[in-house]
């Protein structure tokens, strides 16, 4: 980040970081007043000290850094209108969050893909019948769709083997659960095969998320096979 400052090469940028260890963190820069990065690293430390405010949300954390931010990327990258997306669809998900842990967790696990550039809205055209738009739970915060299809939901799968050995894990997966059937607007398709064996085990059971859907917010429909036809 400092090294995006004209006059800060890698020896200047060692030695800034240097300076805020020897003062416990803070960033104070008094001993580069009189260089011509001075004023423009002031206004970086600006920034920061604005972004790191304790009651501001993560979307309007990231808004700080964002309007710093975009007058570099004009000028240092041939592609910034393409990587301005990338920052549009940061905000958008972290406007979900209240808490900056939970949506760096989240973000690490799995960053937003360039596929939805459009901020909350899918690069489909849902006028188009066959549109199809196929995603993770965790990248699909934010969006939604018309109809959602979330498949494979046999214990074991989702939930996943693994987590069900934590009680913490467990929870997580309820959560992605959650925000993967509230992306459908008008209708959500929930489906799981009747066996699945993989090295972690053989899952015949349906998910357990599953039991505390109340009856009457949905109908089941088996699917038909060839005996049934006949």
């Amino acid at each position: 980040m400092l090294k995006l400052i004209p006059g800060i090469g890698r020896v200047r940028a060692s030695e800034i970081v240097e300076e805020i260890y020897e003062q416990a963190g803070q960033l104070k820069f008094d001993k580069f007043i009189g260089q011509g990065f001075y004023d423009q690293l002031q206004t970086l430390r600006e920034v920061l000290q604005r972004a790191s405010e304790a009651d501001l949300p993560p979307h309007e954390k990231i808004a700080v850094i964002q309007d710093y931010y975009r007058p570099l990327l004009d000028r240092l990258e041939a592609d910034a209108k393409d990587r301005e997306k990338d920052i549009h669809v940061l905000v958008a998900l972290s406007k979900t969050y209240h808490g900056l842990d939970r949506f760096i967790q989240d973000l690490s696990l799995e960053p937003p893909a360039k596929a939805f550039q459009n901020e909350t809205s899918p690069l489909v055209d849902e006028e188009e019948e066959d549109a199809l738009v196929l995603t993770t739970a965790h990248s699909a915060k934010g969006l939604e769709w018309r109809v959602v299809f979330i498949p494979h939901l046999l214990d074991g799968l989702f939930p996943t083997a693994r987590s069900l050995r934590d009680v913490f894990s467990l929870e997580e997966e309820r959560r992605l659960f959650y925000v993967a059937a509230t992306r459908a607007k008008d209708s959500l398709h929930l489906s799981f095969p009747h066996q699945v064996s993989t090295y972690e085990g053989y899952f015949i059971h349906p998910s357990r998320f599953m039991r505390h859907i109340s009856t009457t917010c949905y109908g089941f429909q088996e699917e038909e096979t060839e005996e049934t036809q006949e």
